[in-house]
């Protein structure tokens, strides 16, 4: 979704006001959203009450959908998070074949060897996992989406075994 004040950016600032039952939403990006973020760090009210409020979004999509270990859905949060760091611009869009190259690179530093039992511990044993729990995320609002992504594109991004060698031997 593009930012409503300078349609450039990607939004990631979503605010709502209601009064007297009328609703008011803007989609804003860092940059136009910033005065509106100051503002609510500025206030001792505004923290106080996020921080007594604060809630993982990610665990509670999680907590709904068993196919998943809530490790799975935090792992993919901080691949999205490496993959718009890597991009150049100021797009914080990522494409499925970045994120699953981010995941791969964030697994084996992680986890080494043991990436790829640590993912199958979670749940997740191939790309197209990865994209369930995107399209979860998504679903659930936690994340963003274009018309041209779709969940197909997670489909045979790379194979388990030879993205995440292991020294043991399997049986």
């Amino acid at each position: 979704m593009r930012c409503d004040q300078c349609k450039q950016n990607d939004a990631t600032i979503f605010l709502t006001q209601i009064v007297e039952g009328e609703i008011t939403k803007a989609a804003l990006c860092a940059t136009c959203g910033e005065p509106f973020v100051q503002a609510a760090a500025e206030s001792p009210q505004v923290r106080d009450y996020l921080q007594r409020h604060r809630v993982d979004v990610f665990a509670e999509v999680a907590d709904r959908d068993a196919r998943y270990r809530k490790e799975a859905f935090w792992f993919v949060r901080d691949g999205v998070h490496q993959a718009v760091r890597s991009r150049a611009g100021g797009s914080r869009h990522v494409t499925a074949h970045e994120l699953l190259e981010s995941l791969r690179i964030l697994a084996l530093e992680r986890y080494g060897t043991n990436a790829r039992e640590q993912l199958r511990s979670w749940g997740v044993t191939r790309c197209e996992d990865f994209g369930e729990i995107v399209f979860a995320l998504i679903d659930n609002s936690v994340f963003g989406k274009r018309p041209e992504d779709r969940k197909e594109d997670f489909e045979n991004g790379y194979d388990f075994e030879t993205a995440f060698p292991s020294t043991t031997s399997e049986a």
